[in-house]
């Protein structure tokens, strides 16, 4: 049996093969920076950062960060590497 992830890696290189587009999701961080803007992380994507004025603004230029970092490892004839596990939660006492 194969995983679920390798299935839909075949499945999305399949239809890639075939000039079809292939919607992916990425989680992303928004944290507020100091200076008051508020700045987005794609954490599945190294290095992939941007920020905006507004959530709004951030969560767009977030789409267009990550579209341009997979261009460009397309270009390079990379693979982006996933590197996101996942978001816990602790409970401490304080």
């Amino acid at each position: 049996m194969f995983p679920m992830h390798f299935l839909t890696v075949l499945f999305n290189n399949f239809l890639l093969e075939r000039g079809r587009n292939v919607e992916t999701k990425f989680k992303v961080i928004i944290e507020k920076g100091k200076d008051g803007f508020y700045i987005g992380e794609a954490p599945e994507l190294k290095g992939c950062y941007t920020q905006g004025k507004t959530i709004k603004e951030t969560m767009e230029n977030m789409k267009e960060a990550i579209e341009l970092y997979l261009e460009t490892k397309k270009e390079l004839h990379q693979e982006p590497v996933k590197r996101f596990i996942k978001i816990g939660e602790v409970a401490v006492n304080a």
